[in-house]
């Protein structure tokens, strides 16, 4: 039997195969749907080791956002505000700044006093 015409076969390997499975129950949809998204122009796909992978998951997860969601978001700060440490070092200021500005001020100190010397 031939495949209706709206739909091709596609071989792959077992590990493809297994990761296409993964990615779409995922995401809550079809492998068809996965292999859409992979292959749809406006999607990038990243190359990560291990460890990268799982040190952005953990800090996506920390944000509650996506994966996806949290190095969209990376790639935009970036991208409006550079990725020098200048630069991240002025927008730290300037929000350190507003937080003086804004916060109540601390509790005042009490003097110590000075030490005895026998």
């Amino acid at each position: 039997m031939t495949n209706p015409p709206d739909r091709k076969s596609l071989k792959v390997s077992t590990r493809v195969h297994s990761r296409v499975h993964q990615v779409a129950s995922e995401l809550s949809t079809s492998a068809a749907e996965a292999i859409g998204l992979l292959v749809d122009p406006s999607t990038v796909c990243l190359p990560l080791s291990p460890e990268q992978h799982a040190k952005w998951t953990s800090y996506a997860d920390a944000s509650g956002i996506s994966l996806a969601e949290w190095i969209t978001h990376r790639v935009e700060a970036a991208i409006q505000y550079g990725t020098d440490q200048g630069t991240m070092a002025e927008v730290l200021k300037g929000v350190r700044t507003l937080l003086a500005r804004t916060a109540p001020p601390p509790p005042a100190r009490r003097p110590l006093k000075p030490k005895e010397t026998p």
